[in-house]
């Protein structure tokens, strides 16, 4: 299956670079392959059986093009998109369904019912757990303003933020025991700078 994954990112990657809207500062490639990167990090810390790491990485590419559709709902294109490449690639019908599973499972909110799933849920929003979150966040916050045209005080984002990290709950346990410890300081940072504007 290592050449059904190869060819997912090649196809995933030109797709995106053709079908992008360009006003899509978050949901774009580099998410793609930050997911991609994720979802390994987080199944090599997991017991998986063999080739379910190909089941996500594949997911993993293709859970986001439906963006070049549609925003809302996105996740039915991306599965469109997916069962056509797959089915083109001849791929196993288990296969197929594992990963489309996958790809449906990263609808907000997240309710995973498999390891696969909560695997890429957490892969998914790995970011929340990043040195530079706050870049992320910067970049869907562009993303929003163009696309659904909704804007915010520094102040409002900054809270609407602090909430979902708070509320936030990852699934696996390298999650649970890795990324919500980095999490947590991101946590804190983005308190901090609320009350540092609210004294100001």
């Amino acid at each position: 299956m290592l050449e059904v994954v190869k060819r997912s990112k090649i196809f995933v990657r030109e797709f995106l670079t053709t079908n992008l809207p360009a006003d899509m500062h978050f949901h774009n490639i580099g998410h793609a392959e930050d997911v991609a990167y994720a979802v390994n990090r987080i199944g090599l810390n997991s017991s998986l059986h063999e080739g379910d790491l190909d089941v996500l990485t594949v997911a993993a590419w293709f859970h986001d093009t439906g963006y070049c559709f549609e925003y809302e709902g996105h996740e039915n294109s991306s599965i469109d998109i997916a069962t056509g490449f797959l089915n083109n690639e001849n791929c196993e019908r288990s296969f197929i369904e594992k990963v489309l599973s996958c790809i449906w499972s990263t609808r907000f909110p997240q309710e995973p019912k498999t390891l696969l799933e909560q695997i890429i849920c957490d892969a998914d929003l790995y970011h929340f757990s990043k040195k530079n979150y706050i870049d992320y966040a910067r970049h869907l916050r562009a993303e929003w303003s163009l696309v659904l045209h909704k804007t915010f005080t520094d102040r409002d984002w900054n809270l609407q933020n602090l909430d979902l990290l708070r509320k936030h709950q990852f699934h696996t346990d390298y999650g649970r025991q890795i990324l919500e410890r980095r999490k947590q300081v991101n946590i804190k940072t983005l308190s901090s700078a609320i009350v540092k504007k609210d004294i100001g």
